[in-house]
Formats: C-alpha cells, structure tokens, sequence
C-alpha cells in the first residue's frame, strides 16, 4: 500500500539520532516493565503465573485509557470547529494528537490480546476463543485495524476525528455486554496486598511512558507526511 511505504519511508528519513533515541527509549521501558514483573510478588492461586497477568493487566489499561484519550482529543477537534479559538491549527493538532492517541492503542491492544491468549491457555487451560472477553477483543482489534486504514486512505480529519470519538463508546459498549468465562473481574484491584498493587501499578505507569514515546513519534511522523504536501499549521 503507498501510504504505508509512505510512512515507512519518513520513519527512515528521520534524524538517526532521533530515531534510536525513541526506539531505545522505547524498548528500555518495556524491558523494565518486563523485570518489574520478574520481581513482582507472586500471588498464592496462580503463583508465578501471575508475572504474565500483571503484564497482560498493564497493556489493557493503558490501551483502554489511550482510546479514551483519543477519543476526547477527537472530540476537542469538533470543539475546536464550534468554538474556533485556536484556529485550524489548534483542529490540526487536536485530530493528529487523537490519531496518534489511536494508532499507538491499537499497538497495544494487540499485545493485550497476545497476552491475554497465552494467559488463558498457560493459567486456565483454555484458548482464546473459549474467553467471551477474548473474542470481543479480537473484534476490537480489527475494528481498530480498520479505523487506521481508512486514516490511511483517506485524508479527511473530520472522518478522522469522528472515527476516534465513536470507537471507544463501541468499544466500552461490547466490553459492558460482554460476559467472562474465566477472565477475573480486576484482580489486581480486588487485592488484599500491597505489594501487589504497587507492582501493577508501577508496570502500568512504566507502559504509560511507552505509550507517551510512541504517540510522540507517530504525531511526529504524521506531521512530517503533512509538511511534504501542505504548510506547517502548528506543532
């Protein structure tokens, strides 16, 4: 597809400096989200099992939190439309922020789903399309997925905008109508230790960090593919 190569063509056309600082800024944090679980405190039913479950834990807050995120940031677009105080840069910014709010959840709800499959398979015994929450996981990913596509293809941040704001009221409503057949009901915040709680929450923040990195990089290379075609309206 031409837009892909596109933006794999400026990734690479990127300051290397600016570059592998991203990327190894990136990898870095997952890499100490990854031994902030080895060292995490086991629990006494799932015992070690539970290292994947406080990694599987993080990336679905933080892929739910950056919907929702990218969902507010459309909807400051459509504010921005309304009320035009900020202009056509403030619209700009607001539907590249909420794009790259989106691109960069879809890249964690895929490591959600990942996560969530091993899970079930190493801890219960299961596979993913015996957990109801897995499947409306996997149907998210491909609604995400297709979400991205049509930003590919089409160069309209209305629709952008638009399409950010509805997918997490979608995504809350199949969740919300969604029944478990072995996924807990937030474990970690049912808790009775410490610890535990301060571990998860600390793997949470670090992928916070993560997802703070990469929506940099996106908003930038979606910035840079706009300089090529049109005038800089504002960073």
């Amino acid at each position: 597809m031409p837009e892909i190569r596109r933006v794999v063509s400026f990734i690479m056309a990127l300051d290397p400096k600016r570059r592998i600082k991203a990327l190894s800024t990136t990898l870095g944090l997952i890499i100490l989200a990854i031994i902030l679980a080895f060292f995490a405190p086991e629990e006494k039913t799932l015992g070690s099992n539970i290292r994947l479950i406080y990694l599987h834990a993080a990336v679905t807050w933080v892929g739910l939190i950056l919907f929702i995120a990218s969902g507010l940031l459309g909807l400051l677009y459509f504010v921005g439309s309304i009320f035009p105080v900020g202009g056509d840069r403030f619209k700009n910014n607001m539907a590249n922020w909420s794009s790259a709010g989106q691109t960069t959840a879809t890249l964690f709800w895929v490591a959600h789903l990942t996560l969530g499959a091993i899970g079930a398979y190493i801890i219960w015994g299961g596979t993913w399309w015996d957990e109801p929450r897995l499947k409306i996981a996997a149907l998210i990913l491909l609604m995400a997925i297709v979400t991205f596509l049509i930003r590919l293809m089409v160069d309209n941040k209305s629709l952008w905008a638009g399409l950010n704001l509805t997918f997490p009221l979608l995504t809350y409503l199949l969740l919300w109508k969604t029944g478990k057949l072995f996924h807990p009901d937030n474990a970690f915040a049912a808790s009775d230790s410490f610890s535990i709680k301060l571990f998860a929450a600390l793997i949470t923040l670090t992928f916070i960090l993560v997802a703070i990195t990469a929506m940099r990089l996106i908003f930038d290379i979606q910035k840079g593919q706009e300089s090529k075609v049109q005038p800089d309206v504002g960073g």
